[in-house]
């Protein structure tokens, strides 16, 4: 009995409050972050039986009065703990005890729509690599009009995959403000690459002459490189680290691409893009 006094103690009530209202204690378990909440019947000399019961809340909270009983001994066992540790807060208390993980807004459970995101990213990765290799087969014409949109269509459906594949992270890192504005600005660059490319080239397929001019006086793939920084600015500013490990498979298959690509120019244009290629990077 004197354990509920110090108990009572504690929470700041006095004798004189109303009997029925019941208060829940909650235990700490570090080993296994569980919550264990005693609930005691304050004023009376009886608990309800079975008094300890699951709380999912931080703080201590007024509860429904139940069916009088008499304390067990494991109640008693929690109850001494909370007396011991001072794990007890009044029910006006703001502080929350953190039971999320260090991960940004804590671990959600792996949804379905964010694994589906993952399979058709992927699917379309290796439709645009397939696509590269039939077109070096000769088994393809770039010049058909209905390949064509199968194909940039796919594109677009990769790159809508991508962008909202990290925000949906479910392993996200709460990352230092530098280095997530630094991913958003390799994002910024990468975007200001690719479709600057594509201004300048003004298509996307079948271009007849080779392009060493603006974006391309440096680079030769300046379109390439703005998918990269796309996949790595854009995770990093999420800090979506699941995300980043599927990225790296879209990587691979880029810098793929453009080894392709490097090897049909320099058939086509001989010693001219052997020099083109001396003077650029990527």
């Amino acid at each position: 009995m004197d354990d509920f006094l110090a108990t009572r103690n504690l929470l700041g009530h006095s004798a004189d409050d109303p009997p029925a209202v019941l208060y829940t204690c909650i235990l700490h378990d570090h080993s296994t972050q569980r919550q264990q909440a005693l609930t005691s019947h304050f004023g009376g000399s009886a608990l309800r039986s079975g008094g300890a019961t699951e709380a999912r809340g931080a703080d201590c909270q007024d509860i429904k009065e139940g069916e009088e009983g008499q304390l067990n001994p494991s109640d008693e066992e929690i109850a001494r703990h909370c007396v011991a540790t001072n794990n007890l807060q009044p029910t006006h208390s703001q502080e929350k005890v953190g039971v999320g993980s260090q991960y940004l807004g804590g671990n959600r459970a792996m949804e379905s729509s964010y694994l589906t995101l993952i399979v058709t990213f992927v699917v379309c990765l290796f439709v645009r690599t397939a696509y590269e290799l039939l077109k070096e087969a000769g088994k393809v014409n770039p010049e058909n009009k209905l390949i064509f949109a199968f194909i940039f269509t796919t594109m677009c459906a990769l790159w809508v995959c991508w962008f909202v594949l990290c925000p949906l992270d479910p392993f996200q890192f709460n990352v230092p403000d530098a280095v997530r504005w630094s991913g958003l600005a390799l994002f910024v660059v990468g975007m200001v690459l690719a479709l600057g490319a594509l201004f300048q080239l003004r298509g996307l397929e079948n271009i007849d002459h080779l392009v060493t001019s603006g974006l391309f006086a440096k680079i030769r793939h300046p379109m390439y490189t703005g998918f990269v920084l796309w996949i790595l600015g854009w995770s990093t500013y999420h800090g979506a680290f699941a995300s980043l490990a599927v990225g790296l498979i879209g990587i691979a298959n880029i810098l793929y691409w453009r080894r392709l690509e490097d090897g049909r120019l320099q058939g086509q244009y001989g010693t001219v893009y052997e020099e083109y290629r001396g003077t650029t990077w990527f």
